[in-house]
C-alpha cells in the first residue's frame, strides 16, 4: 500500500491506544518503519538519479525492513523511547504488523507483479506473497485510503486533534478548526 496510507493507519491505531502525544507519535513511527527506504528512492527520483538505484530499491524494498528482525528492532526502540512501557512496545509490534499485513494484501506493481515479504530475513530467504494481491493503485486501495481519511478528519471533530498535531500543535488547531467549521 502507499505510505500515506500506512500513515493513516497507524495514526488511527496509534490514537486508539496511547495515552499522549510521545506514545502515538512512536507507535505511528512504528507503522512507517517499514517504508523507511523509500527515502533513498525518492531522493534518487527528484534528484534523477542512476537507474541503477532504482532498481536497488525494487529488488530489496520488502526485504530489509519488511521482517520480524525489524519489528523487533521497533519493538526494542518503542520501549526505550516510552521509558519501558510494554503495552507501548506491544502496540508497536501490531503497528508494525498492520504494515505488513497491508502490504502482502495490496502491493502489486503496475505490470501485476506481486511484491513478496521475506518475513524471517536475514535468518530465511524465503518469501510470504498473497497470489491475489490487488494492485497499488486498485480500487480497494483508493477506497480503504478514503476511509482511513475520513477517521481522521472525524476523530479530530470529536477529540480536536488530528495527525497534523504530531508535525505541528498551531497547524492542527487550524486544520481542527476547519473541520469543526465545516462539518
Amino acid at each position: 500500500m502507499h505510505t500515506a496510507t500506512h500513515l493513516f493507519a497507524s495514526w488511527l491505531v496509534a490514537d486508539m491506544v496511547s495515552k499522549n502525544n510521545r506514545e502515538r507519535l512512536s507507535l505511528t513511527v512504528s507503522g512507517l518503519v517499514p517504508d523507511m527506504d523509500v527515502l533513498p528512492a525518492a531522493v534518487t527520483a527528484i534528484t534523477g538519479g542512476t537507474q541503477k538505484m532504482a532498481e536497488t530499491y525494487q529488488q530489496y524494498h520488502h526485504v530489509l525492513a519488511h521482517n520480524f528482525t525489524m519489528a523487533l528492532i521497533v519493538v526494542c526502540v518503542a520501549l526505550i523511547i516510552n521509558k519501558g512501557k510494554y503495552r507501548v512496545a506491544f502496540w508497536a509490534f501490531i503497528i508494525f504488523h498492520i504494515h505488513l499485513l497491508a502490504d502482502i494484501l495490496g502491493s502489486a506493481g503496475p505490470n501485476r507483479s506481486i511484491w513478496a515479504i521475506k518475513y524471517l530475513f536475514p535468518v530465511s530467504q524465503k518469501e510470504v506473497l498473497f497470489q491475489g494481491q490487488w494492485a497499488l493503485n486498485s480500487w480497494q486501495n483508493i477506497i480503504i485510503t478514503i476511509v482511513l481519511m475520513a477517521g481522521i478528519i472525524y476523530t479530530a471533530k470529536i477529540k480536536g486533534y488530528s495527525l497534523v498535531s504530531l508535525l505541528s500543535k498551531r497547524v492542527d488547531r487550524i486544520f481542527v478548526e476547519t473541520i469543526k467549521n465545516r462539518l
